[in-house]
């Protein structure tokens, strides 16, 4: 496994809207042909709010149902800006002149601490990463299904309902809240 990043300072100020779609289908490659493309979007601009859309993709039939995420929640479709060797080229020299400073310090510190600062610095040179950028952002997912839309019970649909029940258990609560709870629990032992 590889170490990445994610940068999140232009992620809300510079990306575009698009759609999401959650498709039951497994694509080869990672680009979607202009047919399919359009096929989606040309259902999803005839969807009326609380219908089923139905489409046909290569000779079958999806339908599908658009699904609003939470105030304030987005989907994001993130893209591989380029490699980094981190530890390599110039992030390298950071790490040399790093331990160059730690060598003129080691007789403050002990062997034992020079000896695991020397291993932390090796293994920053071995770190391989790759770094994302988030290309589009959707406030609503559209989710398809094989011959029926996707129901309450579908495991895409659940997924989407842990956004709202996340919420609500992160929410703030209130002392009025907090109060009227204790005076309850007071009441009943």
């Amino acid at each position: 496994m590889s170490a990445g990043s994610i940068n999140w300072a232009t992620v809300i100020d510079d990306v575009e809207e698009a759609s999401a779609h959650w498709l039951p289908l497994k694509i080869a490659e990672n680009n979607v042909s202009q047919e399919m493309a359009s096929k989606l979007q040309r259902a999803q601009n005839t969807e009326r709010s609380g219908e089923e859309t139905s489409v046909t993709i290569r000779g079958r039939e999806l339908k599908g149902h658009r699904y609003e995420l939470p105030k304030d929640y987005y989907a994001f479709s993130l893209v591989q800006v380029a490699d980094q060797n981190v530890g390599r080229g110039q992030l390298e020299d950071d790490s040399d002149q790093m331990a160059a400073s730690y060598n003129d310090t080691t007789d403050m510190v002990d062997d034992q601490s020079a000896h695991w600062e020397q291993e932390r610095l090796s293994r920053h040179h071995e770190v391989r990463g790759k770094s994302w950028k988030a290309k589009h952002r959707t406030g609503s997912i559209m989710l398809w299904g094989h011959d029926v839309a996707p129901s309450k019970t579908d495991a895409g649909r659940r997924c989407l309902d842990f956004l709202s029940v996340a919420q609500k258990v992160h929410a703030p609560i209130s002392k009025e809240a907090v109060e009227a709870q204790l005076r309850i629990l007071e009441a009943s032992s």
